[in-house]
């Protein structure tokens, strides 16, 4: 069954994007990806997020990149807030880094599929 869905291009495609929806989706492989972006889920970062933070969801990946806009926050690598001491501890090498390169994997989403867009506080009908 999956492989005729493959041959005819099918998708499952929700009615209404809600964001509950929006929170909840895979970030990994998401299927909100913009086809003009180059998915890159194996690099350095990508790694990390996935084996030191344990990132499934796309609301885990905006939280862990909206810890730069925290206000005890500093963008150095000796910053001492919270968020960046907890993130070291958890084994991130350079969390200023990490979460810089989460804000731009979240880049790659379309706009009804991010969470971060002011446009997408109510739900979104993908059908007529």
């Amino acid at each position: 069954m999956l492989s005729v869905a493959a041959k005819y291009n099918a998708q499952c495609v929700p009615i209404t994007i809600t964001p509950e929806l929006r929170d909840a989706m895979p970030f990994w492989y998401h299927i909100g990806r913009r086809p003009d972006t180059r998915a890159v889920y194996g690099d350095k970062w990508g790694v990390c997020q996935q084996k030191i933070h344990h990132f499934k969801t796309t609301k885990q990946m905006v939280d862990h990149a909206r810890k730069n806009d925290a206000p005890d926050h500093q963008m150095l690598q000796t910053c001492d807030c919270y968020a960046c001491y907890d993130d070291r501890l958890t084994g991130c090498d350079n969390p200023i880094e990490c979460r810089r390169n989460a804000s731009v994997k979240l880049d790659s989403l379309a706009l009804i599929w991010d969470p971060r867009s002011d446009a997408n506080q109510t739900p979104h009908r993908t059908t007529p």
